[in-house]
């Protein structure tokens, strides 16, 4: 087995991800880690790294450019797929083995439960709004994709259906599930399957990635996919804040906190929308 993870400029978190990764009640023998760097101004890494873990370099931009990087240097039959702000829980390896045992019979690959975390006793409100929205990746995969925060795949796959499109910035494992379900293979949901993302604690990082995701819906899209998304980001603020309240494992204080910042995330769409729509280059952060 093989876990990858694409990094830009995040190598400030990977001591965390790889004390999680060497914690693993998983022998540490029988996976490797590779860490595939995707144009980073600087890399610095612990001053000890396990055996297992290797640091690759990507000349091309993008997360899912690094991702196939990494699964072209890859060794294991299953490739594991998680990002540099994430903490997989301790059993998470031996989960997805475990799931994947129950599946075996089947073309199929996995998507397990992401949980956003905070460490602050008060979070910010940024923080606060990336808690309340999350990632619901058992709602994904209901809609027949997943998030590569969480995401396990056999090599078969990759093999018969092809790696990520490097020509997004965002959306690529929307697209990547997409196609591999259109080939026969079936997503399972692995709720025992768990990795911790860690909650951006500034708006210029909720920002950032607002920019992206909208600039990847866009991309190499039909005409009547982005007037289904112009429609959709016009809407957003009255489908987004009936999620959030419906969201009641979150304080009603929270819930109101999270609606209001994405009214500010809101006008960051609009913007982004008439940015890429007039030629500009999404985002790639």
């Amino acid at each position: 087995m093989s876990v990858i993870v694409p990094v830009f400029e995040q190598w400030a978190m990977i001591p965390r991800l790889l004390d999680c990764l060497k914690a693993q009640s998983y022998p540490r023998e029988l996976f490797d880690v590779l860490l595939v760097d995707n144009g980073s101004s600087e890399i610095v890494l612990p001053n000890q790294v396990e055996p297992n873990v290797r640091v690759l370099h990507c000349e091309k931009k993008g997360a899912y450019a690094a991702r196939n990087y990494g699964v072209a240097h890859a060794r294991g039959d299953w490739l594991v797929f998680t990002d540099a702000d994430c903490l997989p829980a301790v059993d998470w390896i031996s989960e997805i083995i475990c799931v994947g045992k129950v599946e075996a019979s089947r073309k199929f690959f996995l998507a397990g439960r992401v949980d956003s975390v905070t460490e602050e006793d008060q979070p910010s409100a940024c923080e606060i709004y990336d808690l309340v929205r999350g990632i619901p990746q058992s709602h994904y995969v209901n809609r027949g994709y997943a998030a590569t925060a969480n995401l396990a795949v056999p090599r078969a796959l990759i093999q018969e259906v092809g790696g990520f499109n490097e020509q997004l910035f965002s959306g690529g494992d929307a697209d990547f599930c997409r196609r591999a379900t259109h080939k026969g293979f079936r997503i399972a949901y692995a709720d025992s399957a768990v990795v911790g993302h860690r909650t951006r604690a500034s708006w210029r990082a909720i920002a950032t990635k607002a920019r992206r995701v909208k600039g990847g819906q866009l991309t190499f899209k039909s005409r009547r996919h982005k007037l289904w998304i112009y429609i959709r980001t016009i809407l957003s603020p009255g489908i987004t804040s009936i999620r959030f309240f419906r969201s009641r494992q979150f304080p009603l204080r929270y819930r109101f906190i999270a609606s209001f910042v994405y009214l500010r995330v809101w006008g960051v769409e609009l913007l982004e929308l008439l940015r890429v729509s007039s030629g500009g280059e999404p985002e790639r952060r």
